[in-house]
């Protein structure tokens, strides 16, 4: 054996040579060669050298690679040798070259190889079939003609053999090549083979070159449209169905999912339906196995058939004939769930969106299956929402496809609300539990099943509270997340409206308003008027304004500019009142939730433009409320002498305090605050102020707050009973009321001269004289003897006439007054 190297080798330089572990030292490969295309030996004689070389393919790759990489010509010499002697007559020998040629087109990798491969083969063939050395392309097209003719009448083993050949040549970049009369014999062919394919090879190349056809979209229709001695492509595929090969149903399975890709799918899907060939059970066996299998990628392609099948499935038509089969159908759904893998997550999560209809689910519902699937898919998403939250770079890197995710969420939601809603008034539809009162699973089903939804939908809540605004690039998700919350409210109404104040305060509903304009979309307009609407009669009817009063319109279309810019555009141009009236009024609902979206320059300059284009008796009167409110906001919480920073809003302001009809007033101390700290307003209008918050307090809310002595230092009404203005503007209100009013007055006076005394009386234990600055009012600055004694002479004054007048409503309130009057009297 030549080419053992076990001494000084002078025929090839050293990158030849390679160490071999049979004879424990190198060998030289261009020696190998060389023995391998000696024609002059027996190949009994070439056998060893092809043998070692048939080792360093299989044991030593990347070292001959790496010389075949260096040496490219030997790799096309060694092809033709090895292609050369398939001629031989040695059985043995050409198997083996038949083993290291197919070895070498692996280790290789390359097309060109493949195809030179075929090509030489080609001409081998027609070499011997028609003794010319001359190969065209009509000889190769008769070739190729006769072996698709094999298809139907050669025995199974050809025809699995000419099946293989086929899936290669009807690859989607070679099957144009093909012409039209191989087509043909190929459709018919491939329909003839599998109808009456019995071994597990012969259906499986079949289903492959099926495939492969059915990629081509001409073939596809032509395949669909095809009848064959009354037999049809979707019966051939009924017939593999029905044989209960585990591997065979998810390749049909495949097959059909590839069908109904197709542009031409509503067609498609009714043939195969009316066809019967659906047998949804089938597929849902072929799912089970594939998951007994754990095998993903089959799981994941009978999801996305099963998925479009849902999707495509016409409405005269039934798909589930039972319960059971629903159960089952969604109990492979549920699998595919709580997989670990995110695509097959991905696609069984859009099977369950498909399956949320009530055509599907048939009666009794089973909502608690339907339940614990929409739980694990909230327990995923809160996972994904927490993972996302705590890592900026995930949330600068992929927040695009986190929110497309967080839509699909949202259409479930959707889709189980408008399931809800169809069920609600059907007896029929609700599962029973068959439980004992009071036991863990009582809870209706349908009840249980509302509760999760509402959860979910509080998740997605707190998730826009927190302020990802940057990251929502989509105007689908703005959509999605509206018709959410309008399915939402139709099956509980009473936790959207709590939802609605944290998307309020939040500044979630600034930024829908801010997304209407930026996408100019109309079916987004039309839902964000809906979200205002909705709003509106929320936060009216927790107020306490009249039917009357509520009636502003609420509507989309005034919201032309972000809110961000409302200052700057209102200054530099006139605006129309209704779209002035609608900015107070979101603008209102940010700062009664304590959400400030302006600086006390920008607040500034929009009031003061507001007030310049149009008068407080041009608004309406519920204009007329926020615009009084934002400017006491203005006034007390940001320290802002409106007087002098907004010159023109006391030209109308006095005139409408005044009226004796309450349709304008914010049920807010900020207003009293506000007020009582203008000397000009307190005068003008100070009474009437407290008679309108008085005659809207109730009783009850009043004795919690202040009733027995509570006193609260950092409260505006305690703060303001240190001012004489106040007090009196009370005393003089009380004077004029009888009944239950008097009794608020009262529990107001009270608290405060408890709290006075007990000032007093610290003052007597420290025998000193300290001012108390935080009595100070009216630029006065009275020692708590002063102040007491001062209120008690201005209620004595009234309080006889109060105590005889409403005598029989007395309580202890007022007699307690008169009591510690003459006690402090005689001190």
């Amino acid at each position: 054996m030549d080419f053992i190297v076990k001494d000084v080798h002078t025929e090839h330089d050293g990158s030849w040579l390679l160490y071999s572990a049979v004879h424990d030292c190198p060998v030289c490969l261009g020696c190998i060669i060389e023995t391998v295309e000696n024609t002059e030996l027996l190949p009994l004689q070439r056998k060893p050298a092809l043998t070692e070389f048939q080792r360093l393919l299989q044991h030593q790759q990347s070292d001959v690679l790496q010389l075949f990489m260096q040496e490219e010509n030997i790799v096309w010499h060694l092809l033709n040798v090895l292609l050369d002697s398939l001629s031989l007559k040695d059985e043995g020998y050409v198997a083996m070259c038949i083993e290291v040629l197919l070895k070498i087109i692996q280790v290789v990798g390359s097309d060109d190889l493949v195809t030179t491969v075929l090509d030489k083969i080609s001409n081998q063939v027609w070499v011997q079939v028609n003794g010319s050395p001359e190969f065209r392309q009509e000889d190769s097209d008769l070739l190729l003609y006769g072996l698709s003719m094999d298809l139907c009448n050669g025995g199974e083993v050809i025809q699995s053999a000419v099946a293989y050949i086929f899936i290669f040549l009807c690859d989607v970049n070679q099957i144009d090549r093909l012409s039209t009369r191989i087509m043909q014999q190929l459709h018919s062919g491939i329909i003839l083979m599998l109808s009456s394919a019995q071994s597990l090879p012969v259906q499986i190349n079949g289903l492959g070159l099926l495939k492969k056809l059915l990629l081509n979209d001409e073939s596809c229709q032509i395949l669909m449209a095809l009848n064959n001695q009354q037999m049809t492509l979707l019966s051939c595929l009924k017939k593999l169905l029905l044989g209960k090969k585990d591997i065979i149903q998810t390749g049909v399975s495949q097959i059909l999912w590839l069908i109904l890709k197709k542009e031409n799918y509503n067609v498609y899907a009714t043939e195969i339906l009316h066809s019967d060939i659906v047998g949804v059970e089938s597929i849902l066996r072929a799912l089970i196995c594939s998951i007994e299998m754990k095998h993903p990628y089959l799981l994941k392609s009978g999801c996305n058939l099963l998925t479009d099948i849902l999707n495509r499935h016409p409405d005269d038509v039934p798909l589930f004939l039972s319960g059971t089969v629903v159960k089952k159908c969604l109990c492979v759904i549920q699998h595919g769930i709580e997989h670990h893998q995110t695509a097959i997550f991905s696609s069984a999560q859009d099977t369950f969106t498909a399956i949320l209809r009530r055509k599907y689910l048939l009666s009794p519902v089973p909502f608690l299956q339907l339940r614990d699937m929409f739980s694990t898919l909230l327990q995923k998403k809160t996972d994904h929402i927490k993972l996302f939250v705590h890592n900026e770079k995930k949330q600068h890197s992929n927040g695009a496809n986190f929110f497309m995710g967080v839509e699909i969420f949202l259409e479930q939601i959707i889709k189980c609300c408008q399931l809800i809603t169809e069920c609600k008034d059907d007896l029929t539809a609700c599962e029973n539990n068959y439980s004992a009162p009071g036991s863990e699973n009582s809870t209706p089903s349908y009840d249980s099943f509302i509760s999760i939804l509402v959860d979910s939908f509080s998740l997605i809540c707190s998730l826009m509270t927190m302020k990802f605004w940057d990251l929502i690039k989509r105007e689908q998700y703005y959509i999605k997340f509206l018709e959410a919350m309008c399915s939402v409210n139709n099956i509980n109404c009473n936790v959207v409206s709590s939802f609605c104040y944290k998307l309020v305060s939040a500044g979630v509903i600034n930024g829908l308003v801010d997304a209407k304009v930026k996408y100019s979309s109309t079916q987004l307009s039309n839902l964000t008027g809906r979200l205002l609407q909705f709003v509106s009669e929320i936060s009216y009817a927790e107020s306490f304004l009249t039917t009357e009063f509520m009636a502003l319109e609420v509507n989309a279309d005034y919201f032309q500019w972000s809110l961000a810019v409302v200052p700057r555009v209102f200054s530099e141009q006139k605006i129309d009142v209704k779209s002035v009236e609608s900015y107070l009024w979101i603008i209102f609902l940010s700062y009664k939730f304590d959400h400030c979206i302006y600086s006390e320059e920008e607040m500034v300059i929009l009031l003061s433009a507001i007030t310049n284009q149009h008068t407080l008796m041009e608004l309406s009167p519920i204009a007329r409320k926020h615009m009084i409110f934002l400017l006491a906001y203005l006034g007390t919480q940001c320290n802002v002498d409106v007087r002098h920073a907004i010159p023109n809003v006391l030209q109308g302001l006095p005139t409408v305090l005044q009226d004796t009809d309450t349709i304008w007033y914010t049920h807010d101390t900020t207003l009293l605050e506000w007020i009582f700290s203008d000397p000009v307003l307190a005068g003008t209008c100070g009474q009437i102020v407290i008679e309108i918050f008085m005659n809207n307090s109730s009783l009850d809310t009043l004795q919690e707050l202040y009733g027995s002595g509570r006193y609260n230092k950092t409260d505006v009404i305690n703060q303001l009973g240190h001012s004489k203005t106040f007090i009196g503007s009370m005393i003089k209100n009380m004077a004029m009321c009888n009944g239950e009013s008097v009794s608020k007055y009262s529990v107001i006076l009270e608290s405060y001269i408890l709290h006075m005394n007990e000032k007093k009386h610290e003052q007597q234990e420290e025998d000193s004289m300290l001012i108390m600055q935080e009595l100070m009012s009216d630029n006065s600055n009275p020692v708590v003897c002063n102040h007491l004694s001062w209120i008690l002479d201005q209620v004595t004054a009234v309080l006889q006439d109060i105590f005889l007048k409403n005598y029989p409503q007395s309580n202890g309130t007022l007699t307690f007054i008169l009591d510690y009057k003459l006690e402090f009297d005689n001190m």
